[in-house]
């Protein structure tokens, strides 16, 4: 395999592999940190003996030194076996299907990129929709990483619509949870730059500011490249326009015979009426691929006959003012067209919903007559080409191009209102079926608020942003709420607060608003204001209606919260008896469990270890008996402050380090970095000064990367052992806590470090 690396990439790539530091290498090889860094950046080459230093360090065979000496020396990569480890693995979906043709397009694509030598470290492939940008890419990108020693990773971006979006889309794509868009670029560039990386963006087309980030990404990370899929340039500096042309007509007569022939016994011998039918469909490989599933229920020339006919009826020049859409329009409607009707109005609904849907789901949008038979029409579109299906999680999704045609001609037949409103109708029911923290007894804690991500706000703007219904989008706020709290999402929840209106017409809405609203403001430190929106709720009689009582209870267990922060236990003993109360009509044992906890804590508080125990240990058993996996972690955690409070630091420890990783697993980060910092107080009380600085820098860079302050009963405690670490440390300190902020936050690498 040739390694087209020079030696400065090499030798980077090679140290970090080894956990080294410029400055430990610059030591270990006998020279000045800033030699190290020259060398790295190929603006110096090493002298002989520096050479032979450098392989010594970096663990070279004795019988390869000479070839290594020359290797650096000739400013080119070592070939010694030993390589620099990717800390990135590659990502690339194996493909089903011979890849046929645009043998010379590979050829100048691996000439051009910067992989293999070539000049261009951005190369974006345009070309009209169905020309098989992604595919190609795909290929190119597999060639190039087999013959470089590259990872190659797939960033699939088509139902992304912002640029904020591109970095998350990436983090996501490597593997990484990286937190909000706002703080991960950091985090994002360092796991990048562990060593050459060749990104393959595809879909861009549609991201308005596309080529600054991925410009940026490119200007800070140096062993970047990026190959990119769009139907127009992304105008970003240093791009590479690759435009990619329609088959000619021999590779385009090859697809069709080689798809065709995966579902005939007899290959087709009329290769000129296979030339006909790729003409007409202009050699766009997605089009003589669809033509090609259908060989089975028509003769070659029917389809001919078909295609041209469906064209004819479509208009000979362009449907829009792109006429490379027009293009793929009529190749999507020749598709459409040769289903059933009822298959037809499957596909057109199917439009509604964006990032995927279950069959279930779109049978609840289509209109009801249609809905049995959803499972079929699922069926023939996914062997017309038309839908794809994750066999793993029941899913469905439309290629983006084909969404866009089916949603025209849903806006075409009116039906798109109607549509729409069902899938809020849909998207509310769902969640109000798995209850405020978007859990049911059958799917892992917040499975469905992250499924349907999307959706919901999808559905959000139909309701709400563009004012269709008020009233449906104020139920999804309030179905969500709780999730997106749990989920560091509360500030994206009050954006959408205020399109929702003041007045809710219904009373378990509007209570349910006015909870969410409390506890997200609580948790944001706006304590006075929460305690405010929350006495709307609480200065109402307990309900005898089981929701508004439920709402009523999370209500009164949020503004005890805000009693506790203010000092008021008293006033916060009252609030949960109240709980407790409401308990007997709502029968919901998520708010019950959050009552005993916090009754644990005001006793705490008030240094009766034992009675707080004995709290926390009923709403372990509440949650237990729930199927609750956050709750029971947090119960841990709770459990953990009253073994710290007793000076039980190994079991404080244990406890803590349990807490983070099941609430980690459950999806509530930010519940898990707040008993993360427990774990650094827990440190610092055992004279662990250097541990509790690490894990404090783990803790602040997590913080920064959700994008939500530490909750409000954490501050104090944090500050106070902070504080009395920094003390401790004196000047180290500043310089460790910057060591924790790049160090993984793994239960194996925490207990690592701790061990």
């Amino acid at each position: 395999m040739v390694d087209r690396r020079t030696f400065g990439m090499w030798a980077r790539g090679r140290r970090r592999a080894l956990d080294l530091t410029q400055h430990q290498m610059a030591e270990l090889v006998g020279c000045a940190t800033v030699t190290i860094r020259k060398i790295e950046a190929d603006e110096r080459r090493p002298s002989k003996v520096m050479a032979m230093q450098f392989a010594k360090v970096l663990g070279i065979d004795a019988g390869d030194f000479d070839g290594f000496v020359a290797a650096a020396r000739g400013f080119r990569a070592p070939a010694t076996g030993v390589g620099a480890p990717h800390e990135i693995e590659a990502r690339l979906p194996v493909a089903l299907t011979r890849f046929v043709g645009r043998e010379g397009e590979l050829d100048e694509l691996e000439r051009t990129c910067s992989v293999a030598g070539g000049p261009a470290r951005l190369i974006t492939v345009i070309g009209p929709p169905g020309v098989g940008k992604t595919r190609f890419a795909l290929e190119a990108a597999s060639r190039l990483a087999g013959r470089y020693d590259t990872p190659a990773v797939l960033v699939q971006l088509a139902h992304r619509s912002a640029a904020e979006e591109i970095v998350p889309a990436v983090a996501a794509a490597l593997g990484a949870d990286l937190g909000d868009v706002r703080d991960e670029r950091t985090s994002l560039i360092a796991r990048i730059r562990t060593g050459p990386l060749l990104l393959v963006l595809d879909n861009l087309e549609q991201i308005q500011g596309a080529g600054q980030v991925v410009a940026d990404l490119l200007e800070t990370c140096d062993s970047l490249s990026c190959l990119v899929t769009s139907r127009r340039p992304l105008l970003a500096y240093g791009e590479h326009e690759f435009e990619l042309a329609p088959l000619t007509e021999p590779a385009a007569v090859q697809l069709f015979i080689d798809r065709s022939s995966a579902l005939l016994r007899n290959r087709i011998a009329d290769h000129d009426e296979v030339a006909a039918v790729c003409r007409l469909l202009d050699g766009l490989p997605l089009a003589i691929e669809l033509a090609a599933r259908r060989v089975r229920d028509h003769s070659v020339a029917e389809l001919r006959e078909r295609i041209d006919s469906s064209l004819s009826a479509l208009g000979s020049g362009p449907l829009d003012r792109d006429g490379r859409h027009a293009t793929m329009e009529a190749t999507v409607a020749w598709s459409h067209h040769l289903l059933d009707q009822a298959t037809q109005s499957v596909a057109r609904h199917a439009a509604v919903f964006r990032g995927g849907f279950t069959a279930g789901a779109l049978a609840a949008v289509v209109p009801a007559p249609l809905a049995a038979s959803v499972p079929a029409a699922l069926q023939l579109l996914a062997e017309s080409s038309l839908v794809g299906t994750d066999p793993v999680l029941q899913r469905h999704q439309m290629l983006e191009v084909v969404r866009a045609y089916a949603l025209d001609q849903l806006r075409e037949a009116g039906e798109e209102p109607n549509a729409s409103a069902r899938h809020a109708e849909w998207m509310v029911a769902a969640l109000e079926a798995a209850g405020p923290r978007g859990v049911s007894a059958d799917l892992p804690a917040h499975s469905l608020p992250l499924a349907e991500d999307a959706n919901i706000r999808a559905a959000l703007t139909w309701t709400l942003a563009d004012g269709h219904d008020l009233a449906s989008g104020r139920r999804l706020l309030a179905a969500i709420g709780m999730a997106w709290y749990m989920m560091g999402r509360g500030e994206e929840l009050l954006r959408w607060l205020p399109l929702a209106g003041s007045e809710p017409d219904d009373q378990a809405v509007a209570v349910g608003l006015a909870a969410v609203e409390g506890l997200v403001r609580w948790s944001l430190g706006e304590n006075d204001r929460a305690a405010e929106v929350l006495r709307g709720v609480t200065s109402l009689a307990d309900s005898a209606e089981p929701t508004v009582a439920r709402w009523q209870a999370e209500a009164a267990g949020m503004l005890a919260m805000t009693h506790i922060i203010s000092g008021d236990l008293t006033g916060a003993g009252e609030m949960l008896s109240r709980c407790c109360r409401l308990f007997d009509v709502h029968r919901d044992p998520m708010p019950l469990g959050l009552t005993y906890l916090r009754q644990g804590r005001i006793a705490l508080l008030e240094g009766s270890y034992a009675e707080a125990a004995e709290r926390i240990d009923a709403a372990t058993e509440v949650y237990r008996a729930a199927g609750s996996a956050w709750g029971v972690a947090n119960s841990v955690g709770s459990l953990a402050e009253v073994a710290l409070a007793e000076g039980r630091l190994p079991a404080a420890q244990e406890l803590f380090l349990c807490a983070v990783d099941g609430l980690v697993e459950a999806g509530a980060e930010p519940y898990a970095v707040f008993r993360l910092t427990g774990l650094a107080n827990t440190l610092t009380a055992a004279g662990r000064h250097r541990q509790a600085a690490l894990v404090a820098g783990i803790a602040e860079q997590w913080i920064d990367e959700l994008g939500v302050p530490l909750f409000p009963l954490g501050i104090a405690p944090y500050q106070r052992h902070r504080g009395w670490t920094a003390d401790a440390l004196g000047a180290e300190f500043a310089t460790t806590v910057e060591e924790g902020r790049a160090m993984a936050r793994t239960d194996a690498a925490l207990r690592h470090l701790l061990a």
